[in-house]
């Protein structure tokens, strides 16, 4: 008889445990994409601008790339890179060096190929991400844009949301 309390006690502790972190998990969780959303969608709206801002262009140069950028406003990314049709280097925020140089980035060559890409991820408290699409002139791919950016400010506000999941985690143990 005693046996089967002590067990159903252990079970009910458990259970109660179980919930208690889900329930403290579950939101970290929901931060964290929607972290990641708002970071997709903000990347993915710029690179199209930027796309569209270039796709007046028949051929992408360094100066006609520069000139178009200045007209459009707050473009503080860690690194915006244009590349021609060739997936050349013709302007880049951050490696001004490689201009004319291929750019051997994936996002680069999917965008060179029309596709769309984005990537982010969440690592030693930095939130990095980056979103790549073509330049398209008249139906034909003149180009790819490619834009990067190195979050910390997210990245610790992610570290801090995760700290006090841990205290509350521990707290209920």
């Amino acid at each position: 008889m005693r046996s089967i309390q002590v067990k159903l006690v252990v079970a009910y502790t458990s259970v109660i445990v179980a919930v208690l972190i889900l329930l403290n998990t579950y939101p970290l969780i929901m931060t964290q994409n929607m972290m990641f959303q708002s970071k997709k969608n903000t990347l993915q709206g710029q690179v199209y601008v930027i796309a569209n801002t270039l796709s007046v262009a028949k051929k992408l140069t360094g100066e006609g790339v520069e000139q178009s950028l200045s007209l459009l406003e707050d473009l503080s990314y860690t690194r915006i890179m244009v590349t021609d049709e060739a997936g050349l280097v013709r302007f880049d925020t951050k490696e001004a060096a490689i201009t004319g140089q291929y750019a051997l980035i994936g996002g680069v060559v999917s965008a060179l190929k029309g596709k769309d890409v984005f990537h982010g991820e969440y690592k030693n408290g930095v939130f990095s991400s980056w979103a790549s699409a073509p330049v398209v002139t008249r139906g034909r791919i003149v180009g790819a844009v490619y834009l990067y950016e190195s979050d910390e400010d997210q990245g610790m506000l992610l570290k801090e949301i995760q700290k006090l999941v841990e205290e509350e985690i521990q707290d209920t143990s």
